[in-house]
Protein backbone atom coordinates (compact mmCIF):
# COMPACT_ATOMS: atom_id res chain seq x y z
CA UNK A 1 0.00 0.00 0.00
CA UNK A 2 1.54 3.32 -0.73
CA UNK A 3 0.39 5.25 1.79
CA UNK A 4 1.52 2.64 4.30
CA UNK A 5 5.19 3.68 2.84
CA UNK A 6 4.59 7.85 4.03
CA UNK A 7 2.99 6.54 7.53
CA UNK A 8 6.53 4.71 8.29
CA UNK A 9 8.02 8.57 7.66
CA UNK A 10 6.44 10.27 10.89
CA UNK A 11 9.73 11.07 12.11
CA UNK A 12 10.23 13.58 9.17
CA UNK A 13 9.07 16.87 9.55
CA UNK A 14 5.45 17.04 8.05
CA UNK A 15 6.60 19.50 5.18
CA UNK A 16 9.35 16.96 3.96
CA UNK A 17 6.78 14.30 4.27
CA UNK A 18 4.43 16.22 2.28
CA UNK A 19 6.63 17.08 -0.65
CA UNK A 20 7.59 13.94 -1.07
CA UNK A 21 4.04 12.76 -1.57
CA UNK A 22 3.53 15.34 -3.91
CA UNK A 23 6.04 14.37 -5.94
CA UNK A 24 5.01 10.06 -5.67
CA UNK A 25 1.71 11.20 -6.51
CA UNK A 26 2.52 13.40 -9.56
CA UNK A 27 4.62 10.23 -10.90
CA UNK A 28 1.76 7.98 -10.44
CA UNK A 29 -0.59 10.38 -12.07
CA UNK A 30 1.05 10.73 -14.98
CA UNK A 31 1.91 7.06 -15.30
CA UNK A 32 -1.44 6.83 -14.74
CA UNK A 33 -2.53 9.06 -17.45
CA UNK A 34 0.00 8.12 -19.86
CA UNK A 35 -1.49 4.40 -19.64
CA UNK A 36 -4.99 5.85 -20.39
CA UNK A 37 -4.19 8.45 -22.84
CA UNK A 38 -2.45 5.72 -24.52
CA UNK A 39 -5.56 3.08 -23.99
CA UNK A 40 -8.19 6.46 -25.37
CA UNK A 41 -5.55 7.04 -28.18
CA UNK A 42 -6.67 3.51 -29.47
CA UNK A 43 -10.16 4.38 -29.19
CA UNK A 44 -10.82 2.09 -25.95
CA UNK A 45 -12.13 3.26 -22.74
CA UNK A 46 -11.43 1.08 -19.66
CA UNK A 47 -14.79 1.28 -18.18
CA UNK A 48 -13.02 0.37 -14.28
CA UNK A 49 -10.27 2.34 -13.03
CA UNK A 50 -10.01 2.14 -9.62
CA UNK A 51 -7.16 1.47 -7.07
CA UNK A 52 -7.43 -2.60 -7.23
CA UNK A 53 -6.81 -1.95 -10.75
CA UNK A 54 -3.33 0.09 -11.07
CA UNK A 55 -0.53 -2.03 -9.79
CA UNK A 56 2.69 -1.11 -9.06
CA UNK A 57 5.94 -2.96 -9.56
CA UNK A 58 8.00 -2.05 -6.87
CA UNK A 59 11.17 -3.56 -8.59
CA UNK A 60 10.58 -2.90 -12.01
CA UNK A 61 9.59 0.77 -10.91
CA UNK A 62 6.58 0.17 -13.12
CA UNK A 63 3.17 1.04 -12.85
CA UNK A 64 0.14 -0.92 -14.98
CA UNK A 65 -3.50 -0.44 -15.31
CA UNK A 66 -4.89 -3.96 -15.64
CA UNK A 67 -8.34 -5.75 -15.53
CA UNK A 68 -9.57 -4.99 -19.17
CA UNK A 69 -12.23 -7.30 -18.89
CA UNK A 70 -14.76 -4.12 -19.35
CA UNK A 71 -13.30 -2.36 -21.66
CA UNK A 72 -15.16 -0.74 -24.82
CA UNK A 73 -14.45 0.56 -28.05
CA UNK A 74 -15.36 4.06 -28.10
CA UNK A 75 -17.91 5.21 -30.56
CA UNK A 76 -19.49 8.88 -31.26
CA UNK A 77 -22.99 8.70 -30.91
CA UNK A 78 -22.86 4.76 -29.55
CA UNK A 79 -25.11 3.73 -26.66
CA UNK A 80 -23.05 1.72 -23.94
CA UNK A 81 -24.14 -0.24 -21.13
CA UNK A 82 -24.20 1.79 -17.50
CA UNK A 83 -23.25 -1.84 -15.71
CA UNK A 84 -19.59 -0.58 -15.56
CA UNK A 85 -17.20 0.82 -13.16
CA UNK A 86 -17.49 -0.03 -9.57
CA UNK A 87 -20.09 2.46 -8.07
CA UNK A 88 -17.94 4.39 -5.70
CA UNK A 89 -15.80 5.59 -8.96
CA UNK A 90 -18.64 5.65 -11.60
CA UNK A 91 -19.43 9.30 -13.15
CA UNK A 92 -22.73 10.87 -12.55
CA UNK A 93 -23.43 10.12 -16.34
CA UNK A 94 -23.62 6.32 -15.50
CA UNK A 95 -25.51 7.31 -12.43
CA UNK A 96 -28.35 8.67 -14.45
CA UNK A 97 -28.10 5.47 -16.58
CA UNK A 98 -26.45 8.27 -19.54
CA UNK A 99 -25.41 5.92 -22.16
CA UNK A 100 -23.78 8.31 -24.25
CA UNK A 101 -20.85 8.19 -22.54
CA UNK A 102 -17.15 8.84 -23.42
CA UNK A 103 -13.47 8.70 -22.26
CA UNK A 104 -14.44 11.30 -19.85
CA UNK A 105 -15.80 8.19 -17.73
CA UNK A 106 -12.23 7.12 -17.06
CA UNK A 107 -10.57 10.46 -16.09
CA UNK A 108 -13.77 11.09 -13.19
CA UNK A 109 -12.77 7.45 -11.64
CA UNK A 110 -8.92 8.62 -11.39
CA UNK A 111 -9.99 11.67 -10.07
CA UNK A 112 -12.02 9.47 -7.50
CA UNK A 113 -9.28 7.41 -7.03
CA UNK A 114 -6.68 10.30 -6.12
CA UNK A 115 -9.30 11.90 -4.28
CA UNK A 116 -8.83 8.90 -1.80
CA UNK A 117 -5.59 8.64 -1.88
CA UNK A 118 -4.51 12.16 -0.72
CA UNK A 119 -7.46 12.34 2.02
CA UNK A 120 -6.97 8.53 2.80
CA UNK A 121 -10.62 8.49 2.73
CA UNK A 122 -11.59 5.08 1.14
CA UNK A 123 -13.38 5.84 -0.89
CA UNK A 124 -14.01 9.33 -1.40
CA UNK A 125 -17.82 8.95 -2.90
CA UNK A 126 -19.58 6.72 -0.60
CA UNK A 127 -22.92 6.32 -1.29
CA UNK A 128 -25.23 3.09 -0.64
CA UNK A 129 -27.03 3.35 -4.26
CA UNK A 130 -26.70 5.02 -7.90
CA UNK A 131 -28.54 8.15 -6.74
CA UNK A 132 -27.33 8.06 -2.92
CA UNK A 133 -23.82 8.13 -4.95
CA UNK A 134 -25.15 11.39 -6.90
CA UNK A 135 -26.01 13.28 -3.60
CA UNK A 136 -22.77 12.09 -1.94
CA UNK A 137 -20.92 13.95 -5.40
CA UNK A 138 -23.31 16.78 -5.03
CA UNK A 139 -22.98 17.48 -1.43
CA UNK A 140 -18.72 17.87 -2.15
CA UNK A 141 -18.77 19.65 -5.51
CA UNK A 142 -21.74 21.28 -5.50
CA UNK A 143 -24.93 21.23 -7.04
CA UNK A 144 -24.34 23.85 -9.69
CA UNK A 145 -21.11 22.60 -10.52
CA UNK A 146 -22.78 18.84 -10.49
CA UNK A 147 -25.17 19.96 -13.26
CA UNK A 148 -22.61 21.82 -15.05
CA UNK A 149 -20.87 18.06 -15.77
CA UNK A 150 -24.00 16.80 -16.53
CA UNK A 151 -24.64 19.42 -18.97
CA UNK A 152 -21.85 18.44 -21.20
CA UNK A 153 -24.41 15.75 -22.07
CA UNK A 154 -27.39 17.79 -22.17
CA UNK A 155 -27.96 16.02 -19.58
CA UNK A 156 -31.58 17.74 -16.98
CA UNK A 157 -32.25 15.50 -13.72
CA UNK A 158 -35.47 14.13 -13.44
CA UNK A 159 -37.53 16.97 -10.77
CA UNK A 160 -37.96 13.67 -8.21
CA UNK A 161 -33.96 12.78 -8.31
CA UNK A 162 -33.43 16.82 -8.25
CA UNK A 163 -35.07 16.82 -5.02
CA UNK A 164 -33.39 14.05 -3.48
CA UNK A 165 -30.01 15.32 -3.94
CA UNK A 166 -31.19 18.63 -3.23
CA UNK A 167 -29.02 22.01 -2.84
CA UNK A 168 -25.56 21.93 -1.67
CA UNK A 169 -22.61 24.59 -1.99
CA UNK A 170 -19.32 23.62 -3.07
CA UNK A 171 -16.91 22.51 0.14
CA UNK A 172 -13.30 23.77 -0.03
CA UNK A 173 -11.29 20.78 -0.28
CA UNK A 174 -9.50 21.58 3.36
CA UNK A 175 -12.50 20.27 4.82
CA UNK A 176 -11.12 16.96 3.76
CA UNK A 177 -8.23 17.64 6.04
CA UNK A 178 -7.69 15.62 9.36
CA UNK A 179 -5.78 14.27 12.10
CA UNK A 180 -5.04 10.87 10.07
CA UNK A 181 -4.54 12.69 7.27
CA UNK A 182 -2.81 16.23 7.79
CA UNK A 183 1.04 14.56 7.55
CA UNK A 184 0.41 14.05 3.99
CA UNK A 185 -1.95 16.69 2.97
CA UNK A 186 -0.43 20.49 1.88
CA UNK A 187 -1.60 23.18 0.28
CA UNK A 188 0.61 21.82 -3.11
CA UNK A 189 -1.21 18.36 -2.62
CA UNK A 190 -4.99 19.87 -1.88
CA UNK A 191 -4.15 22.46 -5.28
CA UNK A 192 -3.01 19.51 -7.00
CA UNK A 193 -3.84 19.59 -10.78
CA UNK A 194 -6.77 16.95 -10.42
CA UNK A 195 -7.92 19.21 -7.16
CA UNK A 196 -7.86 22.61 -8.69
CA UNK A 197 -8.52 26.04 -6.91
CA UNK A 198 -12.44 26.62 -7.58
CA UNK A 199 -12.04 28.62 -10.73
CA UNK A 200 -10.88 26.10 -12.74
CA UNK A 201 -12.54 23.25 -10.85
CA UNK A 202 -15.12 22.72 -13.58
CA UNK A 203 -12.18 21.38 -15.74
CA UNK A 204 -11.57 18.55 -13.14
CA UNK A 205 -12.86 15.03 -13.09
CA UNK A 206 -13.47 15.69 -9.40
Amino acid sequence: NLIQHFNGLYFLPRKVISIIFVVVLLIASLLTFQALDYCHSQGIMHRDVKPHNVMIDHELRKLRLIDWGLAEFYFPEKEYNVRVASRYFKGPELLVDFQGYDYSLDMWSLGCMFAGMIFRKEPFFYGHDNHDQLFKIAKVLGTDELNAYLGKYRIVLDPQLEALIGRHNRKSWSKFVNAENRHLVSEEVIYFPCFPRPSVISQCPV
